[in-house]
């Protein structure tokens, strides 16, 4: 006979007036109080989520506006190297300070000037750019890279502008300075709001060039950059440079151009609000000169995008009232019972917590050794696990970080136990190289130790305090246990996700140590000027990077292999012929694992196809590495492999071997963090979620079992569902339904718990 827990009794005797009838009442008063809490803090909580969701809305925005600035700076920064390149072409200087077409040459230079502006056109290739002319004031010619003709012919017969404005064109032109400035040539193109970016080529160095170069801008390609995300047809984009002179005007088309004006005089205060009228604004200054932005949008259009729930959340609130009002009856009429089986649930989950928390403590020195592997060897392509780890490892914040690649050998004859040494040589690291931060190491063969030394930020010289402690270890190792004990050690490492760099190094450094070199910095080996630097781990890595889609380690792995054969080594031209060649193998062998999905990406691979057979270059095959990343990212798994990873638990089950081990080498993740994630996005662990699937398919076979063969089915049944033997299956069935299988087989049915 079970016996009822009474939890008031815990605290003081019931007295004669604390009768059965108070009970009730006073657990309906706290049931009450914690539902209106909850209540209130959900209604706290919707008004901050839809705050906080405005937010986000026009922070989005707002980077989307600085990115596509970004874009103009960069066009900007573009021309402007454009026109420069004319300052040091001394054909174009001699052509301009030509008098007339009378003097000798005048045609032939015209000519050779025309085809270096053609040859140069591809340099304004992806700019919102449509045509680039240069007006040469001397002799009243237009040149270009395709045109080359007298000024009014240009004007009447090439672009057939309105004559009536020819001088006001003329007068635009020789008004421009050597500043970058807009000017509005709506006027006589009859293109509205076009826009001309004119510079006088002779006032940008203190040189003698009487020409105008100017830039004529796509504003249809302007208002797919600013307005393709924004579905609202009356967005505006202004520009005015420092003196508050109108540089751009870009709208969509049902744009209201009347506000420009005002718009321009909120936009040259020294603080442009943050909104005007019905329209939220959104500003951005120029990085490249001192032209600043202004992204006009409706105010509505953050609540088009989030939508307005308001009254959804009224009408959700008073059912939840009455909703809790109905719970908290219910909660009083089952009294104290789930006080009690709450009270048992929670013995059990501590003590699963306990033992969890032992069998965690046993594999931690497995699980850190794992994760250290994979820092060094650089295949961790997700931030976030990233960070995950180096909070596991308690190397998180500012730290430097040194890499030793350790070799030991025994001075004795006889042959030692490897595994005994490893396990005297891993104390003593832990003894003499532990700093104020966790020291850690593994062993990758059986005289080879890798290890990784933290430091503070603050460190003067981590190098020579790590030779201290590392000398002394090898007197140690040396006097108590007949071991040399060898250590290359990489370079000082501030960012943990390059770590595999300081490894390389240390790796390399190793090979080159000996009796009187213990301790050998990479830094202090001499680089032999005929030897390539491209090993197969780092050939493997990059490989390996590019097919994850990592390109900040794209472009790190690229840096180090110039340095160190450019920088360290100035290999000659036959050997960097070598470099590339062996860099060029490696890309292909990414290219070709990319099986195309679309025509788009075809063609795609196409154009890096034919890039890979250009003049090999290091900005080529890092350009083309960064490019085949970005395919990668594209067929990339989902951020978040929880909906994955139950969908393959659904499907495998029944399978014995499934466990958390089998799991993680499905899905390329590590023990510890898929365990912590899942438990992170379902709320249960991975074992009881597991063990849930199974028993309750158990529970559906068993009441549609056949009453002919229920004895032959329930002998079977534990291994159709993955137990591994009958006696797992009944103590847990038991322990979730209150009875075994086959009390359950002969009773009524009963529902499976979720």
């Amino acid at each position: 006979m079970k016996r009822k827990l009474n939890i008031r009794s815990l605290f003081h005797p019931p007295t004669q007036e604390e009768t059965g009838d108070n009970l009730p009442a006073k657990i309906a008063l706290y049931y009450s109080i914690i539902l209106l809490v909850c209540l209130l803090m959900g209604v706290s909580l919707y008004f901050s989520s839809t705050s906080n969701s405005r937010s986000d809305f026009w922070d989005q925005r707002l980077v989307n506006f600085q990115s596509n600035v970004s874009f103009l700076d960069h066009s900007l920064s573009t021309l402007d190297s454009y026109s420069r390149q004319l300052l040091i072409d001394s054909t174009f200087i001699r052509f301009s300070n030509m008098k007339s077409r009378d003097e000798s040459g005048f045609y032939f230079t015209a000519y050779t000037v025309k085809n270096v502006l053609t040859s140069r056109l591809y340099s304004l290739s992806n700019l919102p750019i449509t045509e680039s002319h240069i007006y040469l004031t001397n002799h009243d010619y237009i040149i270009s890279g395709s045109q080359f003709t007298e000024i009014d012919q240009f004007y009447r017969s090439y672009r057939k502008y309105r004559s009536d404005h020819y001088e006001d064109w003329l007068d635009m032109l020789v008004s421009a300075d050597g500043s970058e400035r807009n000017f509005d040539a709506s006027a006589f193109t009859g293109i509205p709001n076009q826009m001309w970016l004119v510079r006088n080529i002779d006032d940008i160095m203190m040189r003698k060039i009487p020409a105008i170069i100017w830039f004529e801008w796509d504003m249809n390609q302007l208002n797919q950059l600013f307005f393709s995300q924004d579905s609202t047809p009356d967005a505006m984009v202004l520009a005015v440079n420092g003196e508050g002179a109108l540089q751009f005007l870009l709208g969509a088309k049902d744009a209201d151009y009347s506000l420009s004006d005002d718009l321009q005089k909120l936009l040259v205060q020294e603080n442009t609000p943050d909104s005007y009228r019905d329209f939220h604004l959104l500003t951005q200054q120029s990085t490249h000169n001192d032209w600043k932005y202004l992204l006009v949008l409706p105010q509505d259009l953050c609540a088009q995008a989030l939508g307005n729930y308001d009254l959804l959340f009224i009408f959700i609130i008073v059912l939840a009232i009455l909703g809790a009002a109905w719970v908290v009856v219910l909660m009083v009429r089952q009294n104290m019972r789930p006080i009690v089986q709450l009270g048992k649930q929670l013995q059990i989950v501590q003590g699963d917590n306990a033992l969890l928390k032992e069998e965690m403590d046993v594999q931690r020195p497995f699980l850190s050794a794992s994760y250290l592997r994979r820092i060094l060897s650089g295949h961790i392509s997700s931030g976030q696990e990233f960070d995950y780890i180096m909070r596991y490892l308690h190397l998180d914040g500012d730290l430097k970080f040194l890499v030793l690649f350790a070799v030991s050998y025994s001075q004795s004859t006889q042959v030692d136990d490897s595994i005994a040494r490893n396990e005297i040589i891993g104390e003593s690291i832990q003894h003499f190289l532990q700093t104020d931060y966790p020291v850690y190491h593994y062993n990758s063969l059986d005289h080879a130790c890798i290890i990784l030394v933290p430091f503070a930020a603050d460190s003067k010289d981590p190098l020579m305090e790590l030779q201290t402690r590392v000398m002394k270890l090898h007197d140690h190792l040396m006097s108590e246990e007949s071991l040399w004990f060898y250590t290359g050690v990489g370079t000082v490492c501030t960012e943990p996700f390059t770590l595999w760099e300081s490894y390389e190094q240390a790796r390399m450094a190793s090979r080159y140590t000996a009796k009187h070199h213990i301790y050998l910095p990479y830094e202090v080996i001499q680089k032999e000027e005929d030897n390539v630097y491209y090993p197969v781990e780092i050939s493997a890595k990059l490989q390996h990077f590019i097919a994850t889609g990592n390109s900040a380690q794209v472009t790190e792995m690229f840096t180090l292999i110039h340095h160190e054969n450019i920088e360290e080594r100035s290999l000659p031209i036959n050997m960097m012929n070598f470099l590339l060649s062996d860099i060029k193998n490696t890309i292909l062998r990414a290219r070709f694992s990319i099986a195309p999905k679309s025509k788009d990406e075809k063609m795609r691979l196409a154009q890096i196809d034919e890039r890979i057979n250009d003049v090999p270059t290091f900005p080529l095959y890092e350009s083309i590495a960064l490019s085949l990343c970005g395919f990668f990212v594209e067929s990339a798994e989902p951020s978040d492999p929880i909906p994955e990873i139950k969908d393959y638990l659904r499907d495998n089950f029944t399978d014995p071997s499934l466990c958390l081990t089998k799991l993680s080498d499905q899905f390329h993740i590590s023990e510890s963090y898929l365990s912590h994630m899942f438990k992170e996005r379902t709320g249960e662990n991975f074992s009881v979620y597991l063990e849930n699937l199974r028993l309750n398919e158990a529970v559906r076979r068993l009441q549609h079992m056949d009453k002919g063969a229920k004895d032959q089915g329930l002998s079977s049944l534990y291994l159709d569902l993955g137990y591994n033997n009958p006696t797992t299956f009944r103590r847990a069935f038991k322990k979730c339904f209150g009875m075994t299988p086959s009390e359950m087989r002969d009773s009524k049915p009963t529902n499976p718990r979720s």
